[in-house]
């Protein structure tokens, strides 16, 4: 993505979430104030944690959460996802191990 583009986004983000708030709909990370909104973009794990709790039942969730995936190196809480949580897994997800192939089963 370019950095163009992740500017233009990121607006759009904003002024749905403005929006939203704008009508009487919850959106936390909005409507707290400044000195607590920085556990949004805290690099404690915990505050993060405590930020994503804020984020259950609002309104734009989804649309949030949805920004976080598409742009995982934005650091943050988005969606109610901590920046961690939102980070792309490596490796082979957990339980996928396939069989040993043997004589008989390549046969």
């Amino acid at each position: 993505m370019s950095a163009a583009q992740l500017k233009a986004d990121r607006a759009e983000l904003l002024a749905f979430l403005g929006g939203l708030r704008e009508c009487g709909r919850r959106v936390p990370c909005m409507d707290v104030p400044p000195a607590e909104s920085a556990c949004f973009t805290s690099v404690d794990e915990s505050e993060q944690a405590m930020a994503a709790r804020l984020c259950v039942g609002c309104a734009g969730a989804t649309t949030c959460g949805l920004y976080g995936a598409k742009y995982p190196s934005e650091f943050g809480v988005y969606g109610g996802a901590t920046n961690n949580e939102r980070q792309p897994k490596r490796g082979r997800p957990r339980g996928t191990r396939s069989e040993p192939i043997t004589k008989e089963s390549a046969a």
